[in-house]
């Protein structure tokens, strides 16, 4: 019985440590994501015949 547990609070921590990782790297993308359109705000993304700049 005792093991069981132990294999839960093991199971427990290693989700919340992927948890938070997973939490780090989605907010480094999303900084990148914002830093990327600041940059390139005036940067034409459309594609195809309704083309237009956007800006802001």
């Amino acid at each position: 019985m005792q093991e069981y547990i132990q294999q839960i609070i093991t199971f427990i921590a290693i989700l919340f440590i992927l948890f938070t990782i997973a939490d780090v790297v989605l907010t480094l993308i999303a900084k990148l994501i914002a830093f990327v359109k600041t940059t390139f705000d005036d940067v034409d993304f459309d594609i195809g015949s309704n083309k237009r700049k956007v800006r802001k």
